[in-house]
């Protein structure tokens, strides 16, 4: 099997089942996050990649995300709920991964496509050689279009602010990684290495888009 086919087959099921889980509701959510989290965090003893309050930061990561279910949207204004199983929305979750994947995978393309073909130098050659401006620029457009398609103007904002710290995340790992000398936190996820490799982008996004959120509510 070519590796292009693996890693569509990987990670159409992990979409799949990152969406059936944090929709159908907030115990299934809390389980698939939880469960990704003590991976993550496994990865992260077994590469020396951090200590305890790295570890720690990935539970913050993780309730983050859970906690994103519990904002809603009405007539241009943000609003928290306390946390029940009431007023769990998983549509939330489903929006916030729709517009980090959008990032992510626009800015792939854009790289491949316009990469360093007008800014000359890399977007930081000494972490990642192959992420350009040109393809951060793309992703960060597309997620923002996402963003603008479920919730407006607000929701373009806040999407920019979820795909600039999206690529951040993916930098932090990326030197993470070249400090201990690994090109993968694992194999897990065929075609796409560890559980770190391939939710990287959420190590800053997602509490960085809570926090831009829940400042909204107030």
């Amino acid at each position: 099997m070519s590796e292009i086919l693996t890693r569509g087959i990987t990670g159409s099921v992990i979409v799949l089942l990152l969406i059936a889980m944090s929709y159908l509701s907030i115990y299934s959510a809390i389980a698939f996050w939880a469960l990704i989290s003590i991976l993550a965090i496994v990865e992260l003893i077994k590469n020396k990649m951090g200590g305890i309050l790295s570890a720690i930061y990935l539970l913050v990561v993780c309730c983050s995300i859970i906690l994103l279910g519990f904002f809603s949207y009405d007539t241009g204004s943000f609003s928290y709920n306390n946390p029940s199983l009431d007023t769990y929305n998983g549509l939330n979750l489903v929006v916030f991964m729709s517009v980090v994947w959008a990032n992510d995978t626009f800015a792939y393309i854009g790289g491949r496509l316009l990469g360093k073909r007008v800014i000359k130098v890399g977007l930081a050659p000494n972490i990642s050689p192959n992420k350009s401006w040109e393809g951060a620029v793309v992703g960060s457009l597309s997620a923002a279009l996402v963003g603008y398609l479920f919730l407006g103007i607000v929701g373009a904002g806040i999407a920019f602010i979820t795909s600039t710290a999206a690529t951040l995340s993916d930098l932090v790992e990326s030197k993470a990684k070249r400090k201990v000398g690994i090109k993968d936190s694992g194999n897990l996820l065929p075609g796409h290495g560890g559980i770190l490799d391939r939710f990287d982008a959420l190590l800053l996004s997602a509490p960085f888009t809570f926090i831009a959120v829940y400042i909204l509510c107030q």
